[in-house]
């Protein structure tokens, strides 16, 4: 992710807020915990074995992926994958933090999406080291894994090869004969009624990488990062497929595309589970999706020249 400097004034509040916290929580600190030897591959001692805190759920689910889930300690309130995560305290987010669970699991490590994070001045002071989760594209996804598996080499088993293989097809360019490829408008939220708030993946974002990968053309990849569109914009667009990655269809509340008047064609898809809304190692489901999506826009479209 794209790192924000705070100012002058913002950062002397965290370092002073850190202070505080940790006048508080010293005398708990005793030696770090005995963390659990029952990983993937436990070559080195007990003692010595990382205990991690994370602080966004993409960094979760990479450290799972990677075999670190064993030693993961804490998560973010928004952690849900995998399941077992919902065992463990929770530390915080991205905006605030709590002193007391971070001083009972004793972190050596922490898993945060900026150095500005409110919660790095403590975790500095209390010795754990702060490693940046970048999941804002499918290569920095992957780049963010590999780092895992480097920081931690006694512990992942050898996982990212694997996942490697696996992210191979989102890392090339399609293979496609098509001089116009289909287009696609990929809403990240939206409304029902009224139309406000319907905000489309446009480039530099991670769902731009794959549908580049999946063979389509993104009409809001001229915008950088996600661009909130209206019901002109999309019709003007004319996009051959609307995926609505959401979470939300038209009987939860979400946009019924149907209504617009958009060409016969226009076919749209609902991807409600939540990997296709979270950059992590569950990209390539969404990979898959998007590629099911291409080959019937594709059929659709030869079925029209006939």
């Amino acid at each position: 992710m794209r790192h924000i400097c705070a100012a002058s004034h913002a950062k002397f509040r965290h370092l002073f807020t850190a202070a505080v916290c940790l006048a508080a929580v010293l005398p708990l600190f005793g030696c770090r915990r005995d963390c659990s030897t029952d990983g993937p591959d436990n070559t080195s001692d007990a003692a010595s074995a990382p205990v991690i805190v994370s602080f966004l759920p993409s960094a979760t689910e990479c450290a799972y992926a990677v075999g670190l889930g064993p030693y993961i300690a804490a998560r973010s309130r928004f952690c849900d994958f995998p399941e077992e995560v919902a065992k463990l305290p929770v530390c915080g987010d991205m905006i605030a933090f709590s002193t007391s669970v971070l001083a009972e699991v004793r972190p050596t490590h922490a898993l945060v999406s900026s150095p500005n994070s409110p919660a790095a001045p403590f975790l500095k002071t209390i010795g754990a080291e702060i490693i940046i989760a970048e999941t804002d594209s499918v290569t920095n996804v992957l780049a963010f894994m590999r780092i895992l598996g480097e920081q931690f080499p006694g512990y992942t088993n050898g996982a990212y090869a694997a996942i490697e293989r696996e992210f191979a097809p989102l890392t090339s360019p399609a293979q496609s004969c098509a001089d116009d490829p289909p287009s696609i408008l990929v809403c990240v939220s939206s409304n029902d009624s009224p139309w406000k708030g319907c905000f489309a993946a446009g480039g530099s974002t991670f769902y731009d990488d794959i549908l580049r990968a999946a063979g389509f053309r993104n009409v809001c990849s001229a915008a950088s990062g996600y661009r909130e569109v209206t019901p002109e914009f999309i019709v003007k667009a004319k996009p051959d497929v609307i995926a609505d990655v959401s979470g939300r269809t038209p009987e939860t509340g979400g946009a019924d595309w149907k209504k617009l008047p958009l060409p016969e064609h226009t076919a749209a898809i609902y991807i409600t589970e939540d990997f296709a809304r979270r950059p992590g190692p569950r990209l390539p489901k969404l990979y898959n999706a998007l590629s099911n999506a291409f080959l019937r826009a594709q059929s659709d479209s030869h079925s029209d020249g006939e």
